[in-house]
């Protein structure tokens, strides 16, 4: 991989890819992060994650970094959303009499403030969601929901490509359908995607695909693979992905994306 001088724009997921495989953030991200700023070069957090948790856990940060919140579905720009691809109120409908007909599996409804569950949750569901959003609240009805929901995110611990990937797939192309990990399926409305976000950063930014750095290693990466000439596949990447990107890096264990990164400032330093 050589030729890094015109890139403007990087985008990395998080899980599998810039975190560790304890969840921790680099602590080297972050002086880099201010390097690529310096050199005019703009970073985006590419994840399944909601906003407030993505804000949680990179505070002060919100000069330096763009979100691309929800898989794709939201999009926060120094701390303002500047795009929301919510559900259209009988879309959401549809989909959540599909989920709900799906027994063994559960549901999560995002917004861009907070998230909703379910408040049949048991207590060990409940926790469970509460390691993982902030502003969590539960509802009896989908007409408890006061704000526009932009995914449906689903916890399925018989193995999300196994079992509600096989029962759900037929809702496409009404409906994005993604493989978030092994045990996560989300819904969001068509044309959603991480790639999706990515398109709408480079308008944003008015950057070439060319001029565009992405990292990814799971299956909610793979419409990201195609958005930028520099294509990069974790080495711990699902085979799919390492098929579809241009380029394969170091593992998330081994700081592969760092250890780009640092690629990337050295050719800047030297012009």
């Amino acid at each position: 991989m050589n030729n890094f001088t015109d890139i403007k724009l990087v985008i990395t997921d998080m899980d599998g890819t810039l975190l560790d495989s304890r969840g921790d953030i680099p602590q080297d991200f972050f002086p880099i992060l201010k390097k690529l700023s310096g050199h005019g070069i703009h970073t985006a957090i590419a994840s399944g994650r909601s906003w407030p948790m993505l804000h949680g856990q990179f505070p002060g940060q919100t000069d330096l970094l763009t979100f691309i919140c929800e898989n794709g579905q939201c999009i926060v720009d120094h701390g303002q959303a500047i795009d929301l691809n919510a559900f259209d109120p009988p879309l959401l409908q549809e989909a959540a009499a599909a989920v709900c007909s799906v027994s063994g599996i559960h549901p999560l409804f995002s917004g861009f403030n907070q998230a909703w569950i379910p408040d049949s949750a048991s207590p060990d569901l409940r926790s469970y969601w509460d390691s993982y959003y902030e502003n969590l609240t539960y509802f009896s009805s989908l007409e408890d929901i006061d704000e526009p929901i932009c995914k449906i995110t689903i916890y399925d611990p018989l193995g999300a490509e196994e079992n509600s990937w096989q029962k759900l797939k037929y809702l496409r192309p009404a409906y994005n359908i993604t493989v978030d990990g092994p045990c996560w399926l989300n819904i969001s409305r068509p044309g959603g995607g991480k790639g999706r976000g990515v398109q709408i950063l480079q308008k944003h930014f008015q950057v070439l695909p060319e001029q565009t750095l992405i990292f990814g290693d799971y299956l909610n990466d793979m419409d990201m693979m195609d958005k930028g000439y520099y294509s990069c596949a974790m080495a711990n990447a699902h085979p799919d992905i390492k098929a579809a990107a241009r380029f394969q890096v170091p593992s998330n264990d081994e700081k592969g994306v760092i250890q780009i990164l640092r690629r990337l400032l050295a050719e800047k330093e030297k012009l």
